[in-house]
């Protein structure tokens, strides 16, 4: 079985067809045929992962505990997640088996079938059709600001809380996942058609990532920017975050000297988030909001980092100087960035 295990693995994390590794579920039928968190598979590439563990999980069901380490830094390793893996034993032989199928069935969900959606919901939680309803009016307004459909219904799965949600999804622990600053956890995988969310209320930041399915290749920095912008992250509104960071950006501005270095700023709090959404707002005040509507159609900035956006589309040659004006307008100051009501 660990044989089986780690050449299931290698394949995947090198790209190879992993086809017939993959027993066929029936439960979600995921397009890639694998866990929906396919780029976790990158961190075999550069390193070998530990297997904790096997254990027997039913009659034909297999469980396979991995220990996954990821650089913090240069010069440091932290652990990111304990992830389950399961393996069915068929007639043909052993298979992996996505792991989401597998706990919705052993949770006892129930499906809601809707418009945008198929819900996935614990039998034993409400999931009212009024809220329902309200996600559907929050994506058809998605719809009518860019005039653009989205292009395919998605499965939207709910746990209660994020240790619920990431443990439906395989963790017994991923870094973030126990935090004491946000309740409020989601992911939306575009490539399986799926978007989970731990929140009862309506999730904002989660549904704004539909925009990387009705724009799959467009400016990452723009649609990030106009999710957080808009939607807020892990719970709270943008400003909150800004403010927030805003004290640490001015009291250390040299964070900013090398914007890909400083992606952690805490659990709750991601600063490329909020830069994201600076710099967007700024755009929006600079060119307009049509000018956002014909960018987001853009297939050739997808990669473009904030310090050639802000230089070649707004005309800023200093992004440190320019964040830095900008946190202390918005943060010290407390203004609130003009653009965050923009779909209302």
């Amino acid at each position: 079985m660990i044989n089986f295990f780690t050449d299931a693995i290698e394949a995947r994390a090198t790209g190879k067809n992993v086809a017939n590794f993959w027993y066929s579920d029936k439960v979600l039928e995921l397009p890639q045929k694998d866990s929906y968190e396919s780029w976790i598979y990158g961190m075999y590439t550069y390193r070998e992962q530990t297997i904790l563990g096997l254990s027997k999980v039913s009659e034909n069901h297999y469980k396979v505990k991995v220990m996954l380490i990821t650089g913090k830094d240069s010069q440091s390793d932290m652990l990111y997640a304990i992830q389950n893996f399961i393996i069915k034993e068929t007639a043909e032989g052993l298979r992996m088996q996505d792991i989401l199928g597998f706990q919705i069935q052993k949770e006892d969900y129930k499906m809601i079938s809707d418009n945008y959606f198929d819900f996935y919901v614990p039998r034993d939680q409400t999931f009212s059709k009024a809220h329902i309803n309200e996600i559907n009016q929050y994506v058809n307004n998605i719809e009518r600001y860019f005039d653009k459909k989205v292009p395919y219904k998605l499965r939207y799965v709910y746990a209660p809380g994020c240790e619920a949600l990431f443990r439906l999804r395989g963790y017994d622990y991923v870094a973030n996942m126990m935090s004491t600053k946000s309740s409020v956890c989601g992911l939306t995988d575009a490539k399986n058609r799926i978007m989970f969310s731990s929140s009862a209320e309506l999730h904002k930041h989660e549904l704004l990532r539909l925009l990387t399915v009705i724009f799959p290749k467009s400016p990452a920095i723009l649609m990030d920017g106009f999710t957080n912008l808009v939607g807020g992250a892990a719970g709270k509104p943008i400003m909150y975050h800004l403010r927030k960071l805003a004290p640490h950006i001015l009291k250390h501005p040299e964070v900013l000297d090398d914007l890909d270095s400083f992606y952690y700023y805490d659990d709750e709090t991601n600063p490329h988030f909020v830069f994201n959404a600076i710099v967007t707002n700024y755009f929006v005040k600079k060119m307009g909001e049509d000018r956002l509507k014909e960018f987001m159609k853009r297939e050739d900035l997808s990669k473009m980092n904030v310090s050639d956006f802000l230089k070649t589309y707004c005309g800023i040659d200093d992004t440190k100087s320019f964040l830095l004006e900008q946190f202390r307008y918005y943060g010290v100051n407390e203004h609130s960035l003009e653009n965050i009501n923009i779909l209302n």
